[in-house]
């Protein structure tokens, strides 16, 4: 099958999967007030999309129970998506986020009588372990469930990271921010109620970097956590060591992100201050996250966040625009002819970070919207170094601090489903 685009759901989807369930599910529809609770970003539960041109094609829905087991609460598929592989990929991406999650084993049930999705569920390894009478209103269920194994070592890795995290955090802010060179001053902005070291975690050890503190910090509300220090490709780190922070965070809930790198303008009107929100990608380093069923394109930054930055831009007078960002390995700064060929292919600013952790967050489903913040000219006719990039941060902090204020205050809306913050 051709993959569809995966993505968790949001508050924004529940009026289309109540009209959706309805229609596959008319003998007993789920009602709105669960599919609220399954799409809220939550620690215990998700409801993955799968999207074709915009549409549902299918959903699935689980919680996390006692004692290790993964409940399998909704899958559904819409008639013109069926036999293909769908069902089956989003029960296997739900066993998968299970596994990682400490779980053992999982269950679901089943109407009675539906011998198609029984044969479905034996097909895909299931046992019948029981009955529950009159759980379909007059019709009974059938029980079904099997074992969960973690698939790889990188999912293992997955797993215990985010099981350190869930041991040291309280409950999981639902947005997220990583915070590049030099500009962790925005947490001193937002306020903070605790912190700790990076490097603390399991699987988490690497060199710190001047201007990357090394920090995970939470808000003193409770609502942004924010990592100050990422990995770079240019440290000797794989795509998946470099994502692997920002992934287990968002196994935990944590699914709406706002990534940031201090970065070089390429076009000559870009003064030191100026933001870029990213429309796509120019990808140099000759490495890449797996993106087996996930987006990629334009897709793998969120549209409607990008509206909300733009909207938050025009609101605090900041200077934001949009653009192609280029990914190069580092840790070199360009040369005039790399310079003049980064132009010649549309991007309009360059750094040497944000690329992986946006497309493993957009293989895991999750709604991201990054940000480049121009800390130098990136004509190639001049010497860049590292200290230009954290010499250049009051500067943007005068021009960008409202801003990004606004803009997490506006993303924490989005992600929970509220009315726009700014009217």
């Amino acid at each position: 099958m051709l993959f569809p685009e995966l993505r968790l759901g949001r508050p924004a989807d529940i009026d289309r999967l109540t009209g959706l369930d309805a229609r596959i599910f008319p003998w007993g529809p789920w009602p709105r007030a669960a599919f609220a609770q399954t799409v809220l970003p939550r620690r215990d539960s998700r409801t993955l999309l799968a999207l074709s041109d915009g549409r549902i094609a299918g959903y699935c829905c689980a919680s996390l129970e006692p004692e290790g087991i993964l409940h399998l609460t909704n899958l559904a598929v819409i008639p013109e998506w069926r036999r293909k592989g769908l069902g089956s990929l989003l029960t296997g991406e739900m066993e998968t986020w299970g596994a990682r999650r400490s779980c053992s084993s999982v269950m679901l049930e089943v109407r009675k009588g539906d011998t198609a999705t029984i044969r479905f569920y034996d097909s895909l390894g299931y046992l019948r372990e029981g009955t529950i009478e009159r759980y379909y209103g007059s019709a009974d269920a059938v029980v079904m469930g099997r074992q969960l194994e973690v698939k790889n070592a990188h999912e293992e890795k997955l797993g215990e990271l985010s099981e350190a995290i869930a041991a040291r955090l309280g409950p999981t802010p639902p947005v997220g921010l990583v915070l590049g060179s030099g500009l962790s001053w925005l947490v001193e902005s937002a306020g903070i109620d605790g912190e700790f070291d990076i490097d603390s975690l399991p699987h988490m050890h690497g060199e710190k970097l001047p201007g990357h503190p090394g920090r995970i910090a939470v808000s003193r509300c409770g609502s942004f956590l924010f990592l100050m220090g990422r990995r770079h490709r240019y440290q000797g780190f794989d795509p998946a060591e470099i994502s692997l922070l920002p992934s287990a965070l968002s196994d935990l809930g944590t699914c709406t992100w706002i990534l940031t790198s201090s970065a070089g303008g390429l076009l000559p009107e870009m003064d030191v201050g100026t933001a870029v929100v990213f429309e796509d990608h120019i990808n140099l380093t000759g490495s890449a996250h797996r993106m087996t069923c996930g987006r990629c394109g334009g897709s793998v930054y969120s549209a409607d966040l990008r509206s909300i930055a733009l909207e938050c831009a025009e609101a605090e007078g900041a200077d934001l625009r949009a653009g192609v960002f280029a990914y190069v390995t580092g840790p070199a700064y360009e040369t005039r002819s790399e310079v003049a060929l980064l132009r010649s292919a549309g991007a309009s600013m360059v750094s040497m970070s944000t690329v992986p952790e946006a497309l493993a967050l957009a293989e895991l489903g999750c709604s991201t919207i990054a940000l480049a913040l121009v800390a130098n000219s990136a004509d190639g006719a001049n010497p860049v170094s590292h200290e230009e990039v954290l010499a250049a941060q009051p500067k943007i902090r005068k021009k960008q601090e409202g801003f990004l204020l606004r803009l997490m205050d506006e993303s924490l809306c989005y992600a929970r489903g509220e009315d726009r913050c700014g009217g």
